[in-house]
């Protein structure tokens, strides 16, 4: 048989590969020796020798299969599990552990021994603070965990808008307030209610934030009765005729009609020495077409001192406008009125026994009575 490990060790006796229990990976390399697998024969040891302090290109290899295992395995907190085969003649032995950098460690925290560690500054650079996170949410700033405070501003009204805080405006822009350190969630408007913003408060035809303002423009005077819609006087309107006068938001229209403007609040009369009617004439309507001289009639008739009436008339044409001043000397008393306005010509009668030019005060028209006013 022959010998285990070498031969004539001592000058006597030998063993087979029966005999011996090492195997080639058990005998380093460089070295010889019979082993178990070795067939009788003297073969050369298969461990490797590692030197120095760093591993060859072919043993980093095997990283790609090594596990980090954490405190629920072995407790075996941050240890790396690297298979290492071979007999180290070294002090120490490196393994290169990829990105193990310091900004790569949590800020603060040291990783490895007393003699030499890395102080990790990932997140060193950030500044959030707890108001600038979402409450509910949390975020590590500088490697310390903040708990989120800002709150969250929901839509108040309409699925999807805001209450302001409040509103201004200057240089034409309006502006609204908003509540400042909210996050809006859902929220695409903010609402601001200005009750007064509507067209019939905005100048005509003027567009302000998309709406097209419907009010003329007039402010009545303390000496107006009636202004382009406001009635100051609280007076009533009738009319006669085939068509009608009405009420409307400049002016009071007439249409084929004799207007009558009338009032239940007593007026003193002596206090003003005329009352005014502004209006545009656009044309007579009356049966009788031969008039000549025809224009503006006006005629104001106290309720309980009739007889006292006064008229005035104005020679003029059709579409134009007419101020009528009705004189009010000598009416020195207090009474409810009418106003009467139409208009007024002179007619040609051709009768046999009475031929010529006479006047008549037909009242009815078309056009607009715009304002009432003393003076």
């Amino acid at each position: 048989m022959a010998k285990c490990g070498i031969t004539n060790i001592s000058g006597g006796g030998a063993a087979s590969s029966d005999d011996c229990t090492a195997t080639k990976n058990k005998v380093l390399m460089g070295y010889t020796a019979i082993t178990k697998d070795s067939n009788d024969e003297v073969n050369e040891g298969t461990i490797p020798t590692l030197g120095g302090n760093a591993f060859g290109g072919a043993d980093e290899t095997a990283f790609d299969t090594s596990p980090i295992v954490g405190a629920a395995n072995n407790n075996a907190v941050g240890a790396f599990d690297y298979p290492l085969h071979g007999y180290f003649d070294n002090d120490a032995v490196r393994v290169h552990i990829p990105n193990l950098l310091p900004n790569n460690i949590k800020a603060g925290v040291k990783v490895g021994g007393k003699k030499a560690s890395l102080t990790g500054t990932f997140t060193s650079d950030a500044n959030a603070q707890s108001s600038q996170i979402l409450t509910g949410r949390s975020a590590y700033v500088n490697g310390v965990k903040v708990n989120g405070t800002m709150p969250i501003q929901n839509a108040e009204t309409d699925g999807d808008r805001v209450w302001a805080t409040t509103a201004s405006n200057w240089a034409g822009t309006f502006n609204v307030g908003v509540r400042n350190g909210y996050y809006l969630n859902g929220v695409n408007w903010v609402r601001y209610d200005v009750p007064t913003y509507r067209p019939e408060n905005i100048k005509k035809g003027v567009n302000i934030g998309g709406v097209i303002g419907t009010w003329e423009g007039w402010v009545p005077q303390p000496t107006d009765l009636y202004y382009r819609g406001n009635n100051i006087a609280n007076l009533s309107l009738n009319y006669y005729g085939v068509g009608k006068a009405t009420f409307e938001s400049g002016g009071i229209r007439v249409e084929k009609a004799s207007s009558y403007l009338y009032t239940s609040t007593p007026f003193n009369f002596e206090r003003y020495n005329y009352i005014n009617i502004e209006i545009y004439f656009e044309t007579k309507y009356s049966t009788v077409y031969n008039y000549r001289n025809y224009g503006v009639s006006a005629e104001i008739i106290p309720s309980k001192h009739t007889s006292q009436n006064r008229r005035t008339y104005i020679t003029g044409g059709d579409n134009r406008s007419y101020t009528i001043s009705i004189p009010l000397n000598g009416l020195s008393f207090t009474d409810t009125y009418r106003l009467e306005i139409g208009h007024a010509g002179e007619y040609y009668s051709s009768s046999d026994d009475d031929s010529g030019w006479y006047w008549s005060y037909e009242d009815r028209w078309i056009g607009w009575i715009y304002r009432i006013w003393v003076s």
